[in-house]
């Protein structure tokens, strides 16, 4: 988990990581069998085909 948190980017928080372990982790509903074969590119593209296109 810490390893995640100092890899690389800047932009994470001790509340982004908080909020992932209590919201998340930690979540009565969580079970670690729901990210079986998760791809965060694929939910993106997902996000954005629900979402339309964007208007410059």
């Amino acid at each position: 988990l810490m390893a995640w948190f100092y890899n690389g980017h800047e932009s994470k928080s001790l509340a982004d990581l908080d909020n992932l372990v209590k919201d998340v982790i930690f979540a009565d509903d969580f079970q670690k069998e729901d990210l079986e074969g998760f791809s965060a590119k694929k939910v993106v593209k997902e996000m954005d085909e629900w979402t339309g296109p964007k208007s410059d």
